[in-house]
């Protein structure tokens, strides 16, 4: 049975527009599970307080991944609420007692390596990157700041 034009166009074009999913879906993944080989500088992190991270101090990394993001160190945060977003995110809203609320996020890139959300009511340290997430400064949620730390790629419990 021969085919007509037509059907032969749409069979094309059904097997480039697959391709291109497969590319697009690839890049997503290789950015998303990205780490941008911060490991590295986590021995040199700047010890800091979430206050100077709110105040603008540090240059917001490029993405939420940390691109060329300041590698911070905040210690003695008390875990308020851990929540799993639709990106595969874990939301870790934790506070310093001064500030209600602050966001800190662990990506599925730093989840394979390991970091897991703290438990609700523990006192923990973390290390990461400050990341000004405009579209929710505004919101309580949020702490009414566009600040978080995102990602958080280790965290302890305090001492």
């Amino acid at each position: 049975m021969k085919l007509m034009i037509e059907d032969q166009i749409k069979i094309r074009f059904g097997i480039i527009l697959g391709l291109v999913l497969i590319l697009m879906s690839y890049l997503v993944w290789s950015i998303a599970f990205s780490g941008y080989d911060l490991i590295k500088y986590e021995e040199n992190a700047t010890n800091t307080t979430l206050e100077e991270i709110v105040s603008g101090k540090f240059i917001t990394s490029l993405n939420k991944f940390g691109k060329n993001g300041t590698m911070v160190f905040v210690g003695n945060l008390t875990v308020l609420e851990t929540e799993r977003e639709l990106d595969g995110d874990i939301h870790v809203h934790v506070t310093n007692g001064k500030l209600k609320v602050f966001v800190t996020e662990i990506t599925p890139y730093w989840q394979l390596r390991g970091v897991t959300a703290p438990k609700i009511g523990s006192v923990i340290e973390e290390i990461g990157t400050p990341f000004c997430d405009t579209p929710h400064e505004d919101e309580a949620w949020h702490g009414n700041t566009c600040w978080e730390i995102h990602p958080v790629i280790r965290w302890n419990y305090s001492s």
